[in-house]
């Protein structure tokens, strides 16, 4: 039998126990993608690095900070890597390296 067949019935009636414990609700903070994406474009690309590994710290998965600190990290060395290797960089209008990276 799969485990869907072995589930009790949910009783839509029973009551709520208002002083349950709620599991996995974090007591920090949380970004959201919305402020991660305006903190990308204000910040630089190691903002979002920082954003999402705190929100991996929050939700105990160190391996996924660590994962989004080198990907922001990366991502930082490629775009200046970039732009010092453009001939005419000063032609660029400013506004479009952060819409590119974000």
């Amino acid at each position: 039998m799969s485990d869907v067949q072995n589930m009790a019935p949910i009783d839509e009636h029973a009551p709520i126990d208002e002083h349950a414990p709620i599991e996995n609700i974090p007591d920090k903070k949380i970004y959201s993608q919305r402020a991660i994406q305006i903190a990308t474009f204000i910040g630089g690309p190691v903002v979002p690095g920082y954003l999402m590994a705190s929100n991996f710290k929050v939700f105990q998965e160190p391996q996924k900070a660590r994962k989004a600190w080198l990907y922001s990290i990366i991502a930082t060395i490629i775009i200046f890597t970039g732009i010092f290797m453009m001939p005419n960089p000063e032609k660029i209008p400013k506004v479009l390296i952060p819409i590119l990276y974000t």
